[in-house]
C-alpha cells in the first residue's frame, strides 16, 4: 500500500461521515416540516382567525376578501402545508407557531393597547404591524416578531396573488404551470 493510498482513507471516511450527517440533517428538516396527525388536528380559534384576518389585510390589502383565513386553515389541515413557514428553521411545529403567534398578537393588544386588534383604529393596527416587523414590541412573549411578520405577510401575498382572478383584475396574463383552485374552501 502506498503512502498516498493510506492517507486517502481518513479523508474518505471523513467525507462519508459528513455525507451521512448531512443526509440526517436534511431528513430531520424534512420530517420537522411535516405535520403529524396530532398537529393537523390543531385548529385556529375564532379569535386567532379574526387576528389573522386583520393582520393579513393590513399587510396586503384585499387579503381578507381573498380568503387568507380559509387559505391558512386549509393548509394547516394538510399533511404537508404549503405555507412559507416550512422554509424557516424553527423547531416549533407549524400549527403551534400559528396558534402562539396569533394568540400573542391578541394578548399584546389587549394588555398593552387595551383593546383586541380588531377594535383598534386602522392607524393603530398599521403601527402595530410596523413595530412587529421591526421587532420593537416590548414585553412580547411569542415567536420572533420579525418571523411572525414575515410569515403572515407571505401568507397574505399567497392568498391574494395566488389566484387567477387577481391577475385578471391586474390585466396581467396568468401563466402558471399548475393552475390553483378557485378560491379557498371555507372551513
Amino acid at each position: 500500500m502506498s503512502a498516498s493510498a493510506g492517507s486517502d482513507r481518513p479523508d474518505a471516511a471523513r467525507r462519508s461521515l459528513l455525507g451521512r450527517l448531512l443526509a440526517l440533517a436534511v431528513l430531520g428538516r424534512i420530517r420537522a416540516g411535516r405535520s403529524s396527525e396530532a398537529e393537523r388536528s390543531l385548529t385556529l380559534t375564532s379569535a386567532q382567525r379574526a387576528t389573522l384576518k386583520v393582520c393579513a389585510d393590513i399587510l396586503v390589502p384585499g387579503a381578507a376578501a381573498a380568503g387568507v383565513v380559509e387559505f391558512v386553515v386549509t393548509m394547516l389541515a394538510r399533511a404537508e402545508p404549503l405555507l412559507c413557514y416550512r422554509f424557516v428553521s424553527l423547531p416549533i411545529p407549524i400549527g403551534q407557531f400559528y396558534q402562539s403567534a396569533l394568540s400573542e398578537i391578541d394578548r399584546y393588544c389587549r394588555q398593552h393597547l387595551r383593546h383586541p386588534l380588531t377594535d383598534l383604529s386602522p392607524r393603530e393596527q398599521s403601527n402595530l404591524m410596523g413595530e412587529l416587523a421591526r421587532g420593537q414590541l416590548q414585553h412580547w412573549r411569542g415567536p420572533p416578531q420579525s418571523l411572525v411578520y414575515f410569515v403572515l405577510r407571505n401568507d397574505a401575498v399567497d392568498a391574494v396573488y395566488g389566484q387567477v382572478s387577481t391577475y385578471r383584475q391586474l390585466q396581467v396574463p396568468y401563466m402558471a404551470h399548475i393552475v390553483p383552485p378557485v378560491g379557498w374552501p371555507l372551513v
